[in-house]
Protein backbone atom coordinates (compact mmCIF):
# COMPACT_ATOMS: atom_id res chain seq x y z
CA UNK A 1 0.00 0.00 0.00
CA UNK A 2 1.23 3.29 -1.26
CA UNK A 3 0.53 5.43 1.91
CA UNK A 4 1.97 3.13 4.59
CA UNK A 5 5.54 3.99 3.35
CA UNK A 6 6.29 6.91 5.27
CA UNK A 7 9.42 8.34 2.64
CA UNK A 8 6.72 7.96 -0.78
CA UNK A 9 3.87 9.89 1.51
CA UNK A 10 6.77 12.87 2.30
CA UNK A 11 8.05 12.99 -1.08
CA UNK A 12 3.82 13.57 -1.97
CA UNK A 13 3.87 16.14 0.51
CA UNK A 14 7.06 18.12 -0.94
CA UNK A 15 6.39 17.20 -4.84
CA UNK A 16 2.91 18.91 -3.56
CA UNK A 17 4.50 22.00 -2.10
CA UNK A 18 7.15 22.28 -5.37
CA UNK A 19 3.96 22.27 -8.06
CA UNK A 20 2.07 24.29 -5.34
CA UNK A 21 4.48 27.06 -5.49
CA UNK A 22 5.04 26.50 -9.29
CA UNK A 23 1.57 27.12 -10.74
CA UNK A 24 1.36 30.02 -7.71
CA UNK A 25 4.33 31.62 -10.22
CA UNK A 26 3.23 31.03 -13.51
CA UNK A 27 -0.60 31.99 -12.81
CA UNK A 28 0.16 34.87 -10.40
CA UNK A 29 -2.53 33.51 -7.95
CA UNK A 30 -0.78 32.53 -4.48
CA UNK A 31 -4.28 30.71 -3.77
CA UNK A 32 -2.35 27.17 -5.74
CA UNK A 33 0.06 27.48 -3.28
CA UNK A 34 -2.29 27.29 -0.32
CA UNK A 35 -4.35 24.58 -2.03
CA UNK A 36 -0.91 22.37 -1.92
CA UNK A 37 -1.25 23.17 1.82
CA UNK A 38 -4.09 20.81 2.13
CA UNK A 39 -2.84 18.37 0.51
CA UNK A 40 0.36 18.47 2.51
CA UNK A 41 -1.63 18.36 5.43
CA UNK A 42 -3.34 15.35 4.18
CA UNK A 43 0.03 13.55 3.91
CA UNK A 44 0.49 14.67 7.34
CA UNK A 45 -2.15 12.34 8.31
CA UNK A 46 -1.18 9.23 6.32
CA UNK A 47 2.36 9.76 8.13
CA UNK A 48 0.98 10.14 11.45
CA UNK A 49 -0.95 6.69 10.65
CA UNK A 50 1.37 4.80 9.34
CA UNK A 51 1.91 2.32 12.46
CA UNK A 52 -1.69 1.66 11.79
CA UNK A 53 -1.15 1.23 8.19
CA UNK A 54 1.66 -1.14 8.63
CA UNK A 55 0.00 -3.25 11.63
CA UNK A 56 2.64 -2.19 14.12
CA UNK A 57 1.31 -1.93 17.67
CA UNK A 58 4.29 0.88 19.17
CA UNK A 59 1.97 1.30 22.54
CA UNK A 60 5.33 2.53 25.25
CA UNK A 61 6.49 -1.15 26.86
CA UNK A 62 9.39 -0.13 29.83
CA UNK A 63 12.12 -2.79 31.12
CA UNK A 64 11.37 -3.64 34.56
CA UNK A 65 13.38 -0.79 35.76
CA UNK A 66 12.08 2.18 33.66
CA UNK A 67 14.69 3.11 31.90
CA UNK A 68 14.55 1.53 28.36
CA UNK A 69 11.04 1.00 26.24
CA UNK A 70 11.48 -2.35 24.75
CA UNK A 71 11.37 -1.31 21.12
CA UNK A 72 14.61 0.38 21.75
CA UNK A 73 17.51 -0.92 20.38
CA UNK A 74 19.74 0.56 23.74
CA UNK A 75 17.20 -2.20 25.78
CA UNK A 76 19.13 -5.03 23.71
CA UNK A 77 22.29 -3.67 23.70
CA UNK A 78 22.31 -3.27 27.61
CA UNK A 79 20.88 -6.67 27.66
CA UNK A 80 23.97 -8.12 25.71
CA UNK A 81 21.32 -9.24 23.63
CA UNK A 82 20.86 -8.91 19.47
CA UNK A 83 18.33 -6.57 18.25
CA UNK A 84 14.97 -8.47 17.10
CA UNK A 85 14.09 -7.20 13.28
CA UNK A 86 10.57 -6.22 14.79
CA UNK A 87 12.52 -3.25 16.60
CA UNK A 88 13.32 -1.49 13.36
CA UNK A 89 10.04 -1.56 12.24
CA UNK A 90 8.67 -0.11 15.29
CA UNK A 91 11.25 2.71 15.46
CA UNK A 92 10.24 3.80 11.72
CA UNK A 93 6.90 3.76 13.05
CA UNK A 94 8.00 5.87 15.69
CA UNK A 95 9.46 8.18 13.72
CA UNK A 96 6.54 8.61 11.18
CA UNK A 97 4.43 9.11 14.03
CA UNK A 98 6.65 11.60 16.55
CA UNK A 99 8.60 13.76 14.09
CA UNK A 100 7.63 13.34 10.26
CA UNK A 101 3.76 13.31 10.77
CA UNK A 102 3.73 16.41 12.93
CA UNK A 103 6.13 18.35 11.23
CA UNK A 104 4.24 17.51 7.95
CA UNK A 105 0.93 18.48 9.15
CA UNK A 106 2.56 21.77 10.89
CA UNK A 107 3.99 22.99 7.89
CA UNK A 108 1.02 22.22 5.52
CA UNK A 109 -1.39 23.99 7.99
CA UNK A 110 0.84 26.88 7.67
CA UNK A 111 1.11 26.89 4.13
CA UNK A 112 -2.66 26.51 3.79
CA UNK A 113 -3.66 29.12 5.91
CA UNK A 114 -0.93 32.07 4.59
CA UNK A 115 -0.24 30.50 1.56
CA UNK A 116 -2.48 32.64 -0.42
CA UNK A 117 -0.78 35.76 1.62
CA UNK A 118 2.27 35.72 -0.78
CA UNK A 119 3.20 38.18 -3.49
CA UNK A 120 3.41 35.93 -6.66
Amino acid sequence: MFFASKWAVTAVAALALVVGTYASGQTHNAMWLARSGAIVVAMGVFLMANAQLNGVDIADVWDDNFEYKIDDPKYYLSLGEPIPDWVAKHQSARLALEVLGPTVTLVGTVIWGFGDLMPF
